[in-house]
């Protein structure tokens, strides 16, 4: 069964990622208890004011942690009653993915945001700025976060108010006098996940995998590749199967995903198809790696398909595939991208 949408840019309109729809500007909004037991992160990060977990990445993809005190500078500390979790992430040249992240509690109050993002070198963004800043600072596949939102980012039971920068190269942040008139510079030392043994204080982050499926993407079963004018009579059909374990003598056991172009009279084709897995860390901080992708390219056929597939190596896990399709008509070229709502697979 194939699931589509007419573009892949159409599930990104460009809305801050700063907010969730839990957490409108100017309103207070505490977790209940019910929220707490259900959100495993309760147990790692700390309830008072101004707790954090900040994670530096490795090369091997995973996050190397360590829990501190964020200074809020002395209106914010003042500021008692509700909370929020603030999230950071930081980007860095040559990584598609964050190189720091960081999880903290902080007074539900609009200086208190201002002081921990000013802490952190973030700021809320649009899709739109997210692309500028990738395109900047020469971030690898900077393109990619178009398709992030707030929802996607911060897969917690309790409201995340989302920020993101750009992260200086040095290990070793200082806090400037931005933080209040008052505040005390202070040295963060972040965990060094190139060393053999964690350093004291430091925690290897294991990837975790949320029970809820990902935020669905909107859009219709089939996408329409049309000619380049309206008058056109040739339609061709575009679509992307839900990623599955394979039954195909050679491939059985793999994960598979196919994507396909269908038109009633032999054209050229190309056909792209992607097969992404989601990945979390610390339970809100969840992003889409790629783990297979392929392209066929047939200059004369009425039907197009291109399989990716990868080895089962993940105990579970949500995945979805993302197709790229391109058709060359007498008068010009249409093109079209579909994805798949995201699947749950369990290997073993």
């Amino acid at each position: 069964m194939a699931l589509a949408v007419t573009s892949l840019l159409a599930a990104c309109a460009d809305q801050p990622v700063g907010l969730t729809s839990r957490d409108l500007p100017g309103e207070s909004v505490q977790a209940s208890a019910a929220d707490n037991r259900n959100d495993p992160l309760t147990s790692r990060l700390s309830s008072a004011s101004g707790g954090c977990i900040v994670a530096t990445r490795a090369l091997d993809g995973r996050y190397w942690s360590r829990s501190f005190p964020v200074p809020l500078g002395n209106k914010a500390a003042s500021e008692a009653g509700r909370t929020i979790r603030f999230a950071y992430r930081g980007w860095s040249a040559g990584s598609s993915e964050p190189v720091r992240l960081a999880v903290c509690t902080i007074p539900d109050t609009p200086d208190s945001r201002v002081s921990v993002r000013t802490f952190f070198g973030g700021n809320e963004m649009s899709s739109a700025e997210l692309r500028t800043l990738a395109a900047s600072a020469g971030v690898a596949d900077g393109e990619t976060w178009q398709i992030t939102t707030a929802e996607e980012v911060a897969r917690g039971s309790q409201p995340v108010y989302v920020t993101d920068g750009i992260v200086a190269a040095p290990p070793v942040r200082l806090a400037e006098s931005a933080l209040g008139a008052s505040a005390v510079a202070m040295m963060v030392v972040y965990c060094d996940p190139t060393q053999i043994i964690p350093e004291p204080g430091c925690v290897i982050e294991e990837e975790t995998v949320p029970d809820t499926p990902p935020p669905p993407a909107p859009g219709p079963a089939v996408t329409i590749i049309p000619e380049p004018f309206p008058s056109a009579q040739i339609l061709c059909e575009a679509s992307t199967d839900y990623p599955h374990t394979s039954t195909t003598p050679g491939f059985i056991g793999r994960i598979n995903v196919k994507a396909h172009n269908i038109c009633p009279v032999p054209l050229s084709q190309t056909v792209s198809v992607t097969l992404q897995r989601e990945h979390c860390t610390l339970w809100i901080f969840c992003g889409w790696a790629t783990i297979a992708a392929n392209t066929y390219t047939n200059p004369s056929a009425r039907n197009a398909t291109v399989a990716a597939n990868t080895a089962c190596s993940w105990q579970k896990g949500w995945y979805r595939g993302l197709g790229s399709h391109t058709t060359v008509f007498p008068q010009g070229t249409g093109t079209a991208r579909t994805w798949t709502t995201a699947v749950r697979i369990n290997c073993w």
